[in-house]
């Protein structure tokens, strides 16, 4: 069994947010931090590019994925369901929907 860690010492959140972050590291979370204005509309001007039909396969893709199951777009149109070592060709994303729901992906 291991011992508990130590508890962290008084400056264990600010360390990093006063003054220039320490030699050999990279930290990005000052910029990250950052408001809009200062960046740019850069994240909002991504998901409004985004039309309803991409979004519908991404959206679906990831639940996929967290399901271990691959979904992947062919340039055909198709949509190719995978998992395994078994794979199938559906014509339509609403196809891949209803065979995922089968597979137990929810909508």
């Amino acid at each position: 069994r291991l011992p508990p860690a130590p508890a962290p010492g008084p400056d264990a959140m600010t360390r990093h947010t006063q003054g220039p972050p320490p030699p050999g590291t990279n930290d990005d979370a000052r910029w990250q931090a950052g408001t809009e204005e200062e960046h740019g509309s850069g994240s909002a001007a991504v998901v409004s590019d985004l039309d309803a039909s991409r979004k519908g396969f991404l959206t679906l893709q990831a639940r996929a994925a967290l399901a271990g199951i691959g979904l992947h777009e062919l340039t055909s149109g198709a949509f190719l369901v995978a998992r395994w070592n078994l794979a199938r060709e559906v014509p339509s994303l609403s196809a891949a929907a209803d065979l995922l729901k089968r597979m137990g992906v929810r909508p």
